[in-house]
């Protein structure tokens, strides 16, 4: 069975990290590093939010309307933005901040990039429940191991975000939202 981080790094291989370049204007070696400092970022605050009443519900509805597959990719992350606003709730605009920081991106692209990436994991935790038949109640374990896997892929691949930057503001996400 393939993890989450697995499932949502099948989705930003080839095509879809050249389409998701393309809605930015950026480099594909750009998109690559914003998009490894954003995954556990994004990852992260859908687990503190899953962890939260009502939470875990939440994300499965959301799951069952991005059940499709892909759909991230192919609506440009249509319905992203107030599932990714509810997941980082006051935090956003810092993740935001941080991932632009981080990476090369604007504040603007990187906020598009948010935006992009809610709906691709959505549509991973879809293919996910259908594979393994993940619960609801399971989805705070799921995006959590998600969430270390992308942290650790990005600081091995990207060493510019490892140590305290990736890290600190991965806490700062994780304890106060």
């Amino acid at each position: 069975m393939s993890s989450i981080f697995d499932l949502v790094q099948q989705q930003l291989q080839g095509d879809g990290l050249r389409r998701i370049s393309e809605q930015l204007g950026t480099s594909q070696g750009e998109t690559q590093s914003a998009i490894a400092a954003a995954l556990p970022m994004v990852m992260g605050g859908m687990a503190q939010h899953a962890s939260q009443p009502g939470g875990a519900d939440l994300i499965h509805q959301a799951v069952d309307a991005h059940a499709g597959g892909d759909a991230g990719l192919l609506h440009g992350g249509a319905g992203g933005g107030g599932l990714i606003g509810r997941m980082l709730g006051n935090r956003h605009e810092q993740v935001q901040q941080g991932v632009s920081k981080a990476s090369t991106l604007s504040p603007e692209k990187t906020g598009k990039l948010l935006l992009l990436l809610a709906p691709i994991v959505l549509a991973a935790l879809a293919h996910k429940r259908k594979q393994d038949g993940t619960t609801p109640q399971q989805l705070p374990e799921v995006l959590q191991q998600g969430q270390a896997q992308a942290q650790q892929h990005a600081e091995a691949e990207h060493p510019h975000l490892g140590g305290g930057l990736l890290g600190g503001l991965l806490g700062q996400i994780m304890g106060k939202l």
